[in-house]
């Protein structure tokens, strides 16, 4: 069963029978926001409603307005009504906000003042507290994400935006549905929309377990209402840089955030606890690092604050510590959004990469140790040009002429006969679609095969189609049969056949 686009909604649509579009807001991923007026009340609203519907896509969506529903903090967006057109479309209502994103405040003006970063961030802190309490975290905090509005007496009112990939710590886990069986009616806890080895986030404001598909928890946050802090400080991100993928990388190693001068600054020393890429060492709770904010916001002199040790009180979260994508914002400005890392999206369904095991290993090379002359005859026998991440050469094979398999049965069993370690992800089922996704290693090589079994032959090219354009990777089709191998060495980002091509052999054989 195909799902054919939802057409752009003509200005005067009344949606749900009471909801008259009167313009266009945004666009995201996923959807767009109108702005309407409620009839017959006269109240203006910000509608949010799908481009497309999948039955993955509408669980989001849906999962979305049941977690934003349970949010009733001043500092969070408000959603106003959630329903469904008679076309079967959803869509929800939030109330309309008139200001900017913190992104367009940093574009438009800058660096902010201290004060006025610290009043910001404490706000956030406030909204993320009664979420944390409810058991949900976030998971997506960055400038496209905070809107700044004003209140008499209040210039920087803040509103927490998009729940959309938020996760809900508290939902019992479901075994993965059948074909057809998508649970709609009680999306937050389907484990086909958040898969072991997706990283859901914004690469550049993830946590390091983010970055790692490691289970997220209130701390996840923190680190990056941190690295916002530490933004509207310095003007300018703290992780730089176009390329996903390394940003990830950046983020899942030991190394610390690049603060730079911020360090030194009077809000150094939250700044730095609050990014601390080992999750015990941040803050422990939002209210925990909203003391040590206000406390600095009140001080008289403003020039330092004092950060409690591990050991100082602090509210017991719903979460333990230890162990999603449309923008809702409501203004005129786009935003990119958030990335699956390295996910890939095909026909609007999420690809599960399984590189979380890769990104995890260290792969430092090893350190040069001094030499002395009696080393001179070892130095003789080995390669000069020896490197830890060498590999063998790719084997010669005419891939134009291999095929998918028909069946993923024997993939992980083939796979570790030839020395890798193989896991399998969660298997994803749809009307017309299923998806197996495994995550394997052999260093210095790691990455993600990915089985697909389309309706049909035609959709199956499509997908062809979409993942022969990343850099990364081989695809083969077999009638309605896909196969996608993407291995790779940390330091061959835009294309390893040293690593995928030894895998895509044995597979296609």
């Amino acid at each position: 069963m195909t799902y054919p686009p939802i057409q752009d909604r003509a200005i005067g649509t009344l949606v749900g029978g009471r909801y008259a579009l009167e313009r266009q807001l945004g666009v995201g991923g996923f959807g767009r926001v109108y702005q309407a007026i409620q009839v017959p009340l006269g109240r203006r609203v910000a509608v949010k409603l799908l481009s497309s519907r999948t039955p993955e896509q509408s669980a989001r969506f849906a999962r979305e307005a049941a977690l934003a529903q349970r949010l009733e903090h001043p500092n969070t967006v408000r959603i106003l009504d959630y329903g469904a057109m008679h076309d079967g479309s959803p869509f929800i209502v939030f109330e309309l906000l008139r200001g900017r994103t913190i992104a367009d405040l940093l574009a438009q003006e800058g660096p902010q003042p201290l004060g006025v970063a610290l009043t910001i961030t404490a706000q956030i802190l406030k909204s993320l507290m009664e979420a944390h309490a409810l058991g949900v975290v976030h998971r997506d905090i960055k400038p496209a994400n905070v809107f700044v509005t004003s209140h008499p007496g209040e210039p920087h009112f803040v509103k927490v935006l998009d729940f959309g990939i938020a996760k809900d710590m508290l939902a019992p886990a479901l075994p993965t549905p059948r074909a057809g069986t998508m649970p709609i009616h009680d999306p937050s806890s389907s484990p086909a929309l958040t898969h072991a080895s997706e990283m859901m986030g914004t690469p550049r404001y993830m946590a390091p377990e983010q970055a790692r598909s490691e289970p997220p928890g209130p701390e996840t946050d923190i680190y990056a209402v941190g690295l916002l802090l530490a933004e509207l400080l310095g003007g300018r991100p703290v992780f730089t840089g176009t390329n996903a993928m390394q940003i990830a990388l950046d983020q899942a190693s030991d190394a610390p955030a690049p603060l730079g001068e911020l360090v030194s600054g009077p809000a150094g020393a939250i700044l730095v606890r609050a990014t601390q890429k080992a999750r015990h060492l941040r803050y422990r709770s939002a209210d925990e690092m909203l003391a040590d904010v206000e406390g600095l916001l009140g001080s008289t002199s403003g020039r330092s604050a004092t950060v409690r040790p591990r050991g100082g009180h602090h509210t017991a979260s719903a979460i333990a510590i230890a162990p999603t994508q449309l923008h809702p914002a409501i203004t005129t400005a786009r935003s990119k959004p958030s990335f699956l890392v390295p996910a890939l999206i095909v026909g609007g369904l999420v690809l599960a990469g399984g590189a979380a095991v890769w990104l995890s290993y260290d792969h430092k090379r090893p350190r040069a140790t001094a030499e002395s002359d009696d080393d001179e005859p070892r130095k003789k026998d080995r390669k000069e040009d020896w490197d830890p991440f060498d590999v063998p050469p790719p084997p010669k094979v005419d891939f134009k002429k291999r095929k998918s398999p028909e069946r993923p049965d024997d993939i992980q069993e083939k796979l570790e006969e030839a020395g890798y370690q193989v896991n399998e992800g969660d298997r994803v089922s749809a009307p017309g679609y299923d998806q197996r996704t495994f995550a394997l290693t052999k260093r210095p090589c790691g990455g993600t095969v990915i089985f697909q079994t389309w309706g049909s032959p035609d959709q199956a090219a499509e997908s062809v189609k979409a993942l022969a354009t990343q850099p990364l990777g081989r695809v083969f089709q077999n009638g309605k049969h896909v196969l996608y191998v993407a291995v790779a060495r940390q330091t061959h980002l835009k294309g390893d056949p040293g690593c995928t091509d030894p895998v895509a052999d044995i597979l296609t054989r």
